[in-house]
């Protein structure tokens, strides 16, 4: 099923586009979906960010603002996913508000898998600092990219975090300030990462 957004797409078209491209590439996903079809949108509920998706049976295509004909509308704030959503529409258009927050919501892969396939997709950049080792706070596991030796860069921190951090749920800066992550190395090349999870959020990566 393709997902389809403006040319001038804005951030968080941009975001969207990437979540349900995320979740729709899980088995089965697109297919339920297929049978699903209606206006949604979702908008911020801390500043004048919003989305609205259509679902036409063979394809999702994504806009800014909130269009007029939106049946389900979900606002949300973007920075603090703990805040429960609001959903309007959601009683008269039952499937169609689930679909949709499961299509907002990917599943989010063990810390190895969502570590390698980010990692794969950095290191084919030719700014990439290398090597760049992945560490669990806590354990002696860890995973090394892009060659054997002293890595240029050491990220550590809990698994899920990692994995959250890594799948583009949550962006490796914020983690870091939110002291979620640490990373030992260099500001330049933490800036670097920090603009690919940025491209990963967008799905661009």
């Amino acid at each position: 099923m393709l997902v389809e957004t403006e040319t001038d797409a804005l951030p968080i078209v941009k975001v969207v586009a990437a979540l349900f491209r995320r979740s729709l590439s899980v088995p089965g996903v697109a297919s339920r979906t297929a049978r699903v079809k209606g206006v949604a949108a979702l908008k911020s509920a801390t500043d004048p960010q919003a989305a609205t998706f259509r679902l036409l049976g063979d394809r999702i295509e994504v806009e800014r603002g909130v269009a007029t004909d939106a049946a389900v509308v979900i606002t949300a704030d973007l920075n603090d996913s703990s805040v429960k959503p609001k959903v309007e529409g959601a009683a008269r258009h039952p499937a169609l508000a689930l679909t949709v927050g499961k299509l907002l919501e990917p599943p989010i892969g063990p810390w190895r898998v969502e570590t390698k396939r980010f990692m794969e997709a950095a290191l084919k950049r030719s700014d990439c600092p290398k090597p760049i080792r992945v560490n669990v706070a806590g354990d002696a596991t860890y995973e090394q990219y892009g060659g054997d030796g002293q890595p240029a860069i050491d990220i550590y921190g809990a698994s899920d975090q990692l994995a959250s951090s890594m799948a583009g749920s949550s962006l490796l800066i914020e983690s870091v300030l939110a002291e979620d992550v640490s990373i030992i190395g260099d500001l330049r090349d933490l800036s670097t990462l920090t603009g690919y999870g940025i491209a990963n959020l967008f799905g661009e990566l």
